[in-house]
């Protein structure tokens, strides 16, 4: 346990981690979510992502946001492309569906395997713009390999849910 929060921990300052998701999202002309576990991950991912994409809108869905602010930036969400929403597993795995969003990428491992597939299902609804949907993992293999085996289990669920998937390292 203490060797997987010492993973986590490596992961979130990773300037590889942070120069693969900003050639993710230059790529990226939709909407996307940006899910992670640790509030003050997810807020240093919101400034960093308001610093790399000036022109583009950068939200975030964190425990403190209540209700209406949800909504507002699902609206606006609905209305708009090339919105960045970085948001929590907790806060967006059940309750609200995203219409307008064609990107995913799961930027803090989630053991939970309930948890990972209510968060990809908030993204995967089928519009009459949108019968596709792309989902990036990312995944970190560091010598005591605690993250890297939770990507094994979820690669083993997606191939249980029949998900069109490809590994790629970098």
């Amino acid at each position: 346990s203490n060797l997987l929060m010492l993973e986590q921990m490596l992961v979130h300052r990773s300037q590889k981690r942070l120069a693969i998701m900003d050639e993710l999202i230059l790529g990226m002309e939709k909407n996307c979510i940006v899910f992670a576990h640790h509030t003050e991950y997810l807020k240093f991912l919101k400034t960093h992502f308001e610093e790399r994409f000036p022109d583009r809108k950068v939200r975030i869905i964190e425990g403190s946001a209540n209700l209406k602010k949800r909504q507002k930036i699902i609206e606006e969400m609905n209305k708009e492309d090339g919105v960045i929403l970085c948001s929590s597993y907790g806060c967006c795995s059940t309750g609200i569906t995203f219409k307008n969003v064609d990107y995913c990428i799961l930027a803090q491992s989630f053991k939970s395997e309930i948890v990972n597939l209510q968060s990809i299902g908030r993204c995967m609804l089928k519009t009459a713009d949108k019968d596709t949907f792309y989902m990036y993992d990312l995944v970190d293999c560091f010598p005591t390999k605690r993250l890297y085996t939770q990507g094994l289990a979820k690669v083993r669920t997606y191939e249980k849910e029949g998900f069109n998937y490809r590994i790629v390292k970098k």
